[in-house]
């Protein structure tokens, strides 16, 4: 090895004729270049193995292996960096210097060379080399950048792990940033929200958007607004934040906490599909019944979830396009009955995406991830919390503070508002405690429906004894709730400080005509059925429960400490 102190970096020299390699070693040692010779391919490939060379001058007709071959295995085993390869020839015919570019070479000088042209052609490979050294440099900064905010972009997003947790998912991108999204919550009475989404495009500019979704979606399942709301809101955040021509397709699922209904929603997605956990086949698929968010400020209807019964040995699929979409080396895509043969083979709800998965591998293998590929896979199941435990004390100095919230809403007011959510948001605020919000939200929220369904909508539980019924019931609600020009239902909510201790007390009054409540309670004692049934939960979850009026005025007060 010939060195020069110049820090012009190593040039290796491969040729077999010794007096060819002294030669062009003395001109690149002038030049200030260290020089290492190879007398043929394979020499020059055993030396590389333990030399970092900067610049590689290649004679064509060696023995062993030939300056072509030795190239083309240069050029593969150091891909991710450049080497500038000089071809130093005595062929001076058209296919002999063409193959010298075909197999990797970056330029050729013809013997016997002048030292004039060879300086001119290193300085131009070192110009070049420098540029894509610079290039891979800032490329891998930028990388590390987008590593590290795709951690912070992920933390901000994923907002309740203990919802995550319940699922089993999979969200691979196609590069740093994913254009899918997936998240997850519970409501305040327990029931699952799950949203998968696919931004148009993927990387970074598809991930901005959900971010303002994430906040959205988390800040309105969590006070407990309904799936139609939530979906609205989600809808008129993207259609403000996100520019022109890009919009999210998605589809929601809400598992109440029961485990016995859900509500589903899909805006340009694949179809929502529900398998069965026994036989892993598919029960019942849902297609797309809305257009994309963020395409249209309002959805015109489009908002509204179907209302599905299902069983405790269900499950509910959802995936993106990538997935159906993602092509083998002959174009041809994965497709959705590839994706369902898969869940079948799986046998186990637990080995669904790891089937998926490990069959798409082998089917996309040798071409690249073309998109975002995501695949979610929800249990049936009763989702309610383990409730988090009240706060021991609640201190007599709230009573400074003593506080009533009042709330009356009249005719098409009942078939829009949601005023639950906004009640629970009060409570907690007003009161400083987390810990009662799940009980509070349910009470409420039966006292609520009670005054709205039988008291102004005059709908019947006994409709709800059946499957089908209770589809047809929630349906006749749907329709009388877009009909409603009439009524009225008024909130009073205090801070109460009783004999028993600091509560909370709820009445509600409706304008409705009353019902036998006491009626109601003893049917319920004799039977199982969905009939009166909130008002049981309510009596066992608040200290106290009254009914005045003709069982149109209610009051439910709440031990906080």
């Amino acid at each position: 090895m010939l060195t020069k102190d110049s820090g012009r970096g190593t040039a290796l020299v491969v040729d077999d004729t010794r007096f060819n390699r002294q030669l062009l070693g003395s001109l690149l040692l002038k030049e200030g270049y260290d020089v290492v010779e190879a007398e043929n391919g394979q020499d020059a490939l055993d030396k590389l193995e333990d030399l970092q060379a900067d610049i590689i001058f290649m004679d064509v007709v060696m023995p062993v292996m030939d300056g072509y071959e030795t190239t083309r295995k240069i050029k593969a085993t150091h891909s991710d960096d450049f080497i500038p390869v000089i071809f130093i020839t005595g062929l001076n015919d058209d296919e002999s210097l063409v193959r010298c570019i075909e197999s990797g070479g970056d330029d050729f000088i013809s013997k016997p060379f002048r030292e004039s042209v060879l300086k001119a052609k290193v300085k131009a490979m070192e110009r070049i080399r420098d540029l894509y050294r610079e290039r891979k440099y800032l490329l891998s900064y930028m990388q590390r950048d987008q590593e590290i905010a795709e951690q912070v972009f992920q933390t901000a997003v994923t907002n309740d792990e203990k919802a995550l947790a319940a699922i089993k998912h999979k969200v691979n991108p196609a590069t740093t940033f994913s254009g899918d999204i997936l998240l997850t919550s519970y409501g305040p009475t327990g029931d699952l929200h799950v949203l998968l989404g696919d931004f148009t495009g993927h990387g970074l500019a598809a991930a901005i958007g959900a971010l303002p979704l994430s906040d959205v979606f988390h800040a309105m399942s969590k006070k407990g607004f309904a799936v139609q709301d939530i979906v609205v809101s989600l809808n008129a955040k993207l259609a403000h934040a996100l520019p022109d021509g890009m919009f999210m397709a998605g589809c929601y699922a809400c598992i109440k906490s029961d485990g016995k209904s859900i509500e589903i929603w899909n805006g340009g997605m694949n179809d929502i599909t529900i398998i069965n956990r026994e036989t892993m086949e598919v029960r019942e698929s849902f297609p797309s019944n809305a257009v994309p968010l963020g395409i249209i400020p309002e959805l015109g209807g489009m908002e509204k979830p179907h209302l599905v019964m299902v069983k405790p040995d269900d499950a509910i699929l959802l995936y993106s396009d990538g997935v159906v979409e993602e092509e083998n080396s002959d174009g041809e895509p994965f497709g959705v009955s590839r994706l369902l043969e898969a869940v079948k083979s799986s046998n186990h709800i637990d080995h669904v995406i790891d089937e998926v998965n490990q069959r798409l591998d082998t089917f996309c293998e040798g071409t690249e991830q073309a998109d975002d590929v995501s695949i979610v896979v929800v249990p049936v199941q009763p989702y309610q919390q383990r409730r988090t435990a009240l706060d021991s004390e609640v201190t007599r100095e709230l009573l400074q503070g003593q506080w009533c919230w009042s709330l009356v809403l009249k005719g098409a007011q009942l078939g829009r508002v949601e005023p639950v959510p906004l009640a629970i948001a009060q409570i907690a605020d007003l009161i400083k405690s987390d810990g009662h919000a799940e009980t509070l939200f349910t009470i409420l929220t039966e006292l609520y429906v009670n005054a709205l369904d039988h008291g102004i909508l005059g709908l019947d539980s006994s409709i709800k004894e059946t499957e089908l019924g209770f589809i047809e019931y929630f349906e006749l609600r749907e329709k009388k709730l877009a009909e409603i020009q009439e009524g009225m239902i008024r909130f009073d909510i205090k801070l109460e400080d009783s004999r028993r201790g600091l509560g909370i007390r709820m009445r509600v009054q409706d304008s409705g005509p009353g019902f036998d409540y006491q009626k109601t309670i003893d049917a319920l004692e004799q039977n199982s059925g969905n009939s009166g049934r909130g008002i049981a939960l309510v009596n066992e979850l608040a200290s106290s429960l009254s009914y005045s009026g003709d069982g149109n005025i209610v009051e439910a007060f709440y031990m906080l400490s």
